[in-house]
């Protein structure tokens, strides 16, 4: 293969520059926002929201995603195989006929067509390692 192989890239933490500074703990910007409107119903809704995150739901459907795109990928390494089939029947009618310039005719024809790339320079490998990555 050419080419380097796949390598995660390091996680780097933010530059200290572009956090946010603590705002004091009796301002209105650090008052749930719910709050503010003192519904009971309001606030039992929110504590649901929170209790049942999807956060997990989410996760679970990107891995689900990853493993198809991954399938997919693998898929790119064997032949390729292409088909179809065409049948067709014509008939002008009488009046076409008795002009003598159409006659009904029947014709079939199928084909069919395998491909298969040849990964000479890692091309379809180095995809398929990164997406199993």
């Amino acid at each position: 293969m050419v080419g380097p192989k796949y390598s995660r890239p390091t996680a780097t933490k933010a530059p200290a520059s572009y956090t946010q500074e603590q705002t004091k703990s009796d301002s209105i910007t650090r008052l749930k926002w719910w709050e503010f409107f003192q519904d009971s119903a309001l606030n039992q809704l929110i504590r649901i929201s929170l209790k049942e995150n999807k956060d997990l739901l989410t996760a679970i459907s990107r891995v689900e995603e990853s493993k198809a795109i991954l399938g997919y990928n693998k898929a790119n390494l064997g032949p390729f195989l292409d088909y179809s089939v065409r049948a067709r029947n014509t008939n002008f009618g009488a009046t076409a006929e008795g002009a003598t310039v159409a006659f009904p005719t029947n014709s079939y024809s199928g084909l069919g067509n395998i491909s298969w790339e040849i990964d000479i320079w890692g091309k379809l490998r180095h995809a398929n390692r990164a997406a199993y990555a």
